[in-house]
């Protein structure tokens, strides 16, 4: 090819790229609110929207409040904040996908966002007699349970999709079928007790996570994040690999906390993690798996979680089948361990040791892909 056709492909292939059509921020919300069910949101504009700002900071400083300084029950933290919760989600996401006119609710939305919520604050309203009643609930619980639980529902429906509804009805349905327990046995485990929907991921989100995502606007707002961001970058930025680099960087600053554990929680421990940090680590660990877009590393990773968690279903699995024989001496596997003559510090150096074992696996695994 000589220099002139050289020079004439040269200037089609700028005028190819000239003439490509760019997409606008409104084209770009449209493929998001199309197949992102998250992006799918209502439209609120000028004071309406101001109102809801608004609202939505105040629950933000009412959370604060209920975490650090009330004194309430549990239970009582639980369903205030999916009753607020509820009222919120009808108020941001609509009944399907598809375009929504500004400013405009209808009304059987208002109708599902009260009836949503009147359930939680019935529970907190009285609390005390429906504790004191156990089991033996009332016709009117019973139907406040059901159109709590529903409501619940649809609100994941809009926010999620229907594969969590699909996962949450088997187990319903297996109470049921494979239990045979009554309707109002049911609602009551569902409803009203730490079993169900006020169980321990509802606690996680109303404490943890509730201030982690208030601290972490706190910063973006402030500009302290981006420092963090900036100080990585400046570090290791320009070297090769400078993307994965950053990252490891970043982890290493926003996790210098941890090192609270290597000075008061080894052993002998002068405190205890509990659900405080572990559960936090945990969605931590499992969240930035699934940014990075490898989801099978937590299973290297998490190898000792997953043996503790298969201990116990195979525990009671084995227990059903046999009527009442043991697989393990107790579950789960550390508390068999120990029914065997290991002391607590052999069973915990064990631990670390295959975990990281299976953690340099799991890095080597993945080395290749981001260094």
């Amino acid at each position: 090819m000589t220099d002139a056709e050289k020079k004439v492909l040269d200037e089609e292939v700028v005028v190819e790229s000239v003439d490509v059509e760019v997409g606008t921020m409104e084209d770009v919300d449209a493929i998001m609110k199309k197949f992102d069910r998250e992006s799918n949101t209502r439209v609120w504009e000028g004071t309406p929207k101001k109102i809801l700002r608004y609202v939505l900071a105040a629950f933000m400083l009412f959370m604060v409040y209920m975490n650090l300084w009330a004194t309430w029950s549990g239970q009582i933290r639980r369903c205030l904040f999916v009753g607020f919760v509820i009222l919120f989600t009808f108020f941001i996401y609509p009944v399907k996908k598809g375009n929504v006119k500004p400013n405009s609710m209808p009304w059987y939305d208002i109708l599902l966002a009260v009836a949503g919520c009147i359930p939680y604050f019935y529970y907190v309203a009285n609390f005390k007699r429906i504790v004191a009643m156990g089991i033996a609930i009332g016709q009117t619980e019973v139907i406040l349970g059901i159109i709590g639980t529903l409501v619940l529902a649809e609100c994941c429906r809009r926010a999620v999709g229907l594969p969590i509804l699909i996962v949450a009805g088997c187990f319903v349905l297996y109470a049921f079928i494979g239990r045979g327990m009554s309707l109002d046995l049911v609602v009551y485990n569902i409803f009203y007790t730490t079993n169900g929907i006020i169980g321990t991921p509802i606690s996680v989100c109303s404490t943890y996570i509730a201030l982690f995502l208030l601290f972490g606007a706190f910063l973006e707002a402030t500009g302290v994040a981006n420092f963090f961001i900036d100080c990585a970058n400046a570090l290791v930025g320009w070297a090769s690999g400078g993307p994965a680099k950053v990252a490891v960087v970043s982890s290493a600053l926003c996790g210098s906390l941890v090192g609270f554990y290597a000075l008061y929680n080894r052993h002998p421990a002068k405190c205890f993690m509990g659900d405080t940090g572990s559960l936090f680590l945990g969605g931590a660990v499992a969240a930035l798996a699934f940014a990075f877009d490898m989801p099978l590393v937590l299973i290297p990773v998490g190898i000792i979680y997953i043996l503790e968690t298969l201990s116990d279903i195979i525990q009671v699995g084995y227990f059903k089948a046999t009527h009442g024989k043991r697989f393990f001496k107790m579950a789960p596997l550390h508390h068999h361990l120990e029914r065997c003559g290991w002391s607590e510090v052999k069973i915990v150096t064990v631990f670390v040791s295959i975990t990281a074992v299976f953690c340099l696996l799991a890095y080597c695994g993945i080395r290749g892909r981001y260094l």
